[in-house]
């Protein structure tokens, strides 16, 4: 499953993925990957990224613990809120 960055997009604000990418040190398709969820930064990489866009490189490795249970909390929700609005069949 693919997790999108969205907080990412927020931090990069107005600078294209060139522009993070080059600062990064790294090719825009390489950003664009992270950035989209396809792959997970390096340690190194994920500095650089954290220090151009001024957050904490941390958040990459946090982020899917943290949205795999609200995920999974949500889609729990979802499901129990769908099978009570389902019409009964008599």
């Amino acid at each position: 499953m693919m997790k999108h960055r969205k907080w990412l997009i927020l931090c990069r604000g107005c600078k294209t993925q060139k522009e993070v990418a080059v600062l990064s040190g790294i090719n825009r398709s390489s950003y664009s990957n992270i950035e989209t969820g396809r792959r997970d930064p390096s340690v190194s990489v994920a500095k650089r990224i954290g220090q151009v866009l001024t957050f904490d490189w941390k958040r990459f490795f946090e982020e899917s613990e943290i949205k795999d249970e609200r995920e999974k909390t949500m889609l729990t929700a979802n499901k129990h809120s769908l099978l009570t609005k389902l019409p009964t069949q008599s």
